[in-house]
């Protein structure tokens, strides 16, 4: 198993419908059950059913969960976002992946922007991160939780 973070079964299904998509794409045949096998070992389950009973053991809290619609602020910006990714880490700590309304300028630099439409971060169960910019707020913040 892999041991940095326990996935959910909402995103291993989705992990294989996209490896499955990506057979029939190339015009090779995945049976839906075959995909869901590969993909549980892939992440270092013994098979599907494992990979099942291990997730449940570490479920993502339900305001946290993928789907949901949450606010925040990502280094200091706010943000309105879908979550389209959520991992439960063995810590307590949920590791998100979000799909921001708005594309938010990353940059720090006068001279150019770079602006991300998706981001990552590790959140506690108050919806901080424990990475923090120099004035000491939390990088990711995902507030009305």
């Amino acid at each position: 198993m892999n041991t940095r973070h326990s996935p959910n079964v909402a995103n291993l299904k989705a992990q294989a419908r996209r490896y499955r998509a990506s057979h029939l794409a190339q015009g090779r045949t995945l049976s839906h059950s075959r995909a869901l096998e590969l993909v549980a070992r892939q992440q270092g389950f013994a098979d599907w059913n494992t990979a099942v009973a291990n997730c449940r053991q570490h479920p993502v809290p339900e305001k946290l969960a993928a789907g949901k619609v949450v606010q925040g602020r990502y280094l200091s910006h706010p943000f309105e976002a879908r979550i389209v990714a959520a991992t439960q880490l063995p810590d307590g700590q949920v590791h998100l992946t979000l799909d921001l309304d708005e594309g938010i300028d990353v940059s720090a630099s006068s001279r150019f922007s770079a602006v991300r439409k998706r981001v990552s971060g590790t959140v506690d169960s108050t919806g901080r991160s424990a990475e923090s910019l120099a004035d000491g707020t939390p990088q990711l913040q995902v507030i009305g939780l």
